[in-house]
């Protein structure tokens, strides 16, 4: 491969810039458009809810099918995974960082424990009913003191059943 006799210099790309034009910011997003913008994400909450709903049942329904005798499926972990990530990345957008919290540890969870055994069972089922129990209460945001005890306890779990 032939190495370049002087290095390019590439003019940056300011496309961007060109279709806002120098207005401030202001001017390009008013408090009545930042409402638009919520209301439309508000308004797709109950699909939301559905949907985290039907991922955290699915979760629930794999770890019995693997309980019941796993065949080293990587379906079933895979859908597994799918279903902590929907859920660990919308739930911020609608108010429970909590949950996407939980989820997001989950998800790294199973991803790194393709092996299924009775340990890594317990702390899987340990995540999904902390995501069950943050939707049944409606645990919005951060979940104050109960929320960091809670992240406490999962880490604490993962990282004694950890095979990693």
């Amino acid at each position: 491969m032939k190495k370049p006799s002087k290095a390019t210099i590439l003019p940056p790309d300011t496309s961007l810039k060109q279709k806002i034009g120098n207005r401030p910011l202001e001017t390009l997003v008013d408090a009545d458009r930042v409402e638009s913008a919520q209301q439309a994400v508000f308004n797709n909450l109950d699909q939301f809810l559905n949907q985290t709903q039907t991922d955290i049942k699915s979760i629930e329904l794999l770890l019995e099918e693997i309980e019941q005798g796993y065949s080293g499926d990587l379906n079933l972990i895979t859908s597994m995974e799918n279903a902590f990530f929907r859920i660990m990345s919308t739930a911020g957008t609608f108010g429970y960082m909590l949950a996407s919290r939980v989820a997001n540890q989950g998800h790294d969870y199973v991803v790194k424990h393709h092996q299924m055994h009775a340990a890594e069972l317990k702390v899987i089922r340990a995540y999904a009913l902390a995501l069950k129990s943050i939707f049944t209460h409606n645990i919005r945001g951060d979940g104050g003191k109960m929320g960091k005890e809670l992240l406490t306890n999962l880490t604490m779990l993962t990282d004694k059943f950890s095979r990693s």
